[in-house]
């Protein structure tokens, strides 16, 4: 089974991972309700008075002279503090003709500066039809809802409905290959306020594009990607596929002439690795035996199998590139051997004495998904007899440097630590320096990169520097240990989430915070968790104080088991609305927990 962290990609703090879609999309609030009293202008009133001329009806020179119009008494809908695009109708509301006598019209109008600019009436006899128009709004404008009899003399006739639909100006975002429901914010933070006096609105999203799927929830709009169009998240597929045994990849079928997916291993399992040269599409096994998939549509991503011999695939976005052992033909896929390619501003180079390919990023955070072999600014690799450096612009150059990145040393003439940078040399601060404490990280576990500053870092030993948070970072620095983002001290009451330290409300006080002099943030039970902890997980606080794990975004409730716990269970848990605690996890409806010889299932 393949690693779940394929299908979890990851937004950068220095930059956004370049694999990312970027759409706009609009929020559209839609509001009804009772259109009621007060009289209304009608412009196409003297349509009618000479539809009355014509006709030879001798109302309608009376109708003419009574005609008047009283914005006082016109009931205020809407109030605009922002121009908007704006559609408006009347629905159900009564105006016709009753043996020749009178008349009734119903509607919403629009108002600017207190004065009738334009309107929507419903027409006919009594029946559900309206006009809808299209109108563009200015700040201040108001919408009103009126009816009125023509005869004169008689109240406003009370009946109908109005509907109201009003566009925000387009959004830009980006979303992750894969990322899992990703919370765009809350609806709050894009609805354009407005007076409302009747019902609640309703909000849609809409993306400008097929390969995106956004929901909007009670609070939060969601959004996926759907690079199949299939109408279902990828990262939900790709788990699907996961939970299985198989590899999940899409891709391009000429026959259907249209994009769709496949689950390696179970829709499709060869016995062999084959390549389905009409579809572009590799489908394999690695050497422990896990399914692998890749097609020429999945621009970045390189995977390894065993064909029979041992063969790494990258995909340009158009075609599969391969890299190989020399004097080796691994498959049926047209060998396209290659030594260097960029791809989204990432350079990949090949290892053919390995059969890999791995993807420089630089001073970047992470590679452009979890999955691909990588290297950081100031690592380097073998390609035969040359020695190749990963930059901080993402690039492979020839290495020259005399140190290795990252390397330790004491100066004996200054008896100071001295590490070697990939740009500068041997450096002593490697605050100053992201490349050379990325590349120390990595041979030396007491020393990471938390967002602005290098933690672990050997000259601030018993130093103001040695204790920090880092807002929106990656982690934090206690005594110059690093609490990277999802790690948790005090017992589990006490985590780090992207550089802030937050505390389960009702628990004891952290002695390592109060030592330190950082006063935590508090979470109460349940409820919104943290987002976006780590790359695939958020935080919430348990009944007990200790702080979980948890996919889900949404809001949790407290839940509790049905059954008397075992010793690694807890009674009470935090779990989504519509699912079930089973003592360590939340459960989907329908699943079934057996403890003994008791079955049970989770209802909800």
């Amino acid at each position: 089974m393949i690693n779940k962290k394929i299908w979890l990609f990851i937004i950068t703090i220095l930059s956004v991972s370049t694999l990312a879609t970027e759409f706009n999309w609009v929020l559209t609030q839609e509001v009804t309700g009772q259109i009621g009293g007060g009289r209304c202008h009608y412009s196409p009133y003297h349509e009618l008075v000479d539809w009355g001329h014509n006709n030879n009806l001798p109302w309608a020179s009376a109708y003419h002279q009574q005609s008047s119009f009283s914005e006082s008494n016109s009931r205020q809908l809407l109030k605009l503090p922002y121009p908007y695009e704006i559609s408006v109708k009347g629905m159900n509301v009564h105006w016709g003709l009753h043996d020749l006598e009178e008349g009734y019209q119903g509607g919403v109008s629009i108002f600017s500066n207190n004065r009738y600019e334009t309107s929507a009436i419903a027409t006919g006899y009594t029946r559900n039809t309206y006009e809808n128009t299209i109108w563009i709004t200015a700040t201040g404008d108001e919408i009103r809802g009126c009816s009125y009899d023509y005869r004169g003399g008689r109240q406003p006739v009370q009946q109908g409905r109005f509907w109201a639909r009003m566009n925000s100006s387009p959004y830009a975002n980006t979303i992750i290959f894969g990322e899992q429901n990703k919370n765009i914010g809350p609806i709050a933070r894009f609805a354009r306020p407005y007076l409302l006096t009747d019902e609640e609105p309703v909000f849609y999203a809409t993306p400008n594009t097929t390969n995106i799927l956004l929901e909007v929830t009670s609070q939060n709009i969601i959004a996926c990607t759907d690079y199949d169009e299939s109408g279902k998240c990828d990262y939900e597929q790709a788990e699907a596929c996961d939970n299985t045994g198989g590899d999940w990849a899409w891709y391009y079928d000429s026959n259907l002439n249209k994009t769709v997916n496949t689950c390696c291993g179970i829709s499709i399992a060869p016995d062999t690795c084959t390549y389905y040269s009409q579809d572009n599409l590799i489908c394999g096994q690695n050497e422990q035996q896990q399914w692998q998939t890749l097609s020429n549509l999945q621009k970045g991503i390189t995977k390894k199998l065993q064909c029979p011999t041992n063969i790494s695939v990258l995909s340009t976005g158009q075609q599969i590139l391969t890299c190989e052992k020399p004097n080796e033909r691994a498959t049926t896929i047209p060998k396209n051997n290659f030594t260097r390619t960029t791809l989204y501003d990432r350079e990949f180079i090949c290892v053919p004495e390995q059969a890999n390919i791995y993807e420089c990023i630089g001073n970047n955070t992470f590679p452009l998904v979890t999955s691909n072999p990588f290297r950081e600014q100031g690592e380097r690799i073998i390609v035969g007899p040359t020695t190749y450096e990963c930059q901080q612009n993402s690039t492979w150059i020839v290495y020259r440097t005399p140190c290795l990145a990252g390397e330790r040393r004491t100066n004996d003439e200054t008896g100071l630590i001295e590490f070697c940078s990939p740009t500068q040399g041997w450096i002593i601060d490697l605050d100053t320096d992201e490349g050379a404490c990325r590349a120390a990280g990595r041979l030396y576990n007491t020393i990471r990169w938390t967002g602005t500053q290098c933690c672990g870092d050997p000259l601030d030993n018993n130093t103001p520097q040695a204790i920090y948070e880092e807002q929106n970072g990656l982690g934090a620095c206690l005594n110059n240990t690093p609490i990277m983002s999802g790690q948790t001290i005090t017992n589990n009451t006490v985590i780090n989430h992207q550089g802030q330290f937050y505390q389960c409300q009702g628990t004891l006080p952290s002695p390592e915070l109060q030592n330190a002099g950082i006063t935590p943030a508090h979470q109460g039970v349940c409820g919104q968790p943290l987002l976006n902890t780590t790359s695939s997980t958020h935080s919430i606080c348990l009944p007990n104080g200790k702080w979980h794990q948890t996919p889900h975004t949404e809001i949790h409730q407290t839940k509790t088991v049905a059954w008397q716990t075992l010793p690694n269970q807890l009674q009470q848990g935090c779990c989504p609305e519509n699912k079930c605690w089973d003592g360590n996890t939340c459960k989907n409806p329908g699943e079934y927990y057996q403890i003994e010889n008791q079955g049970y299932q989770c209802q909800t």
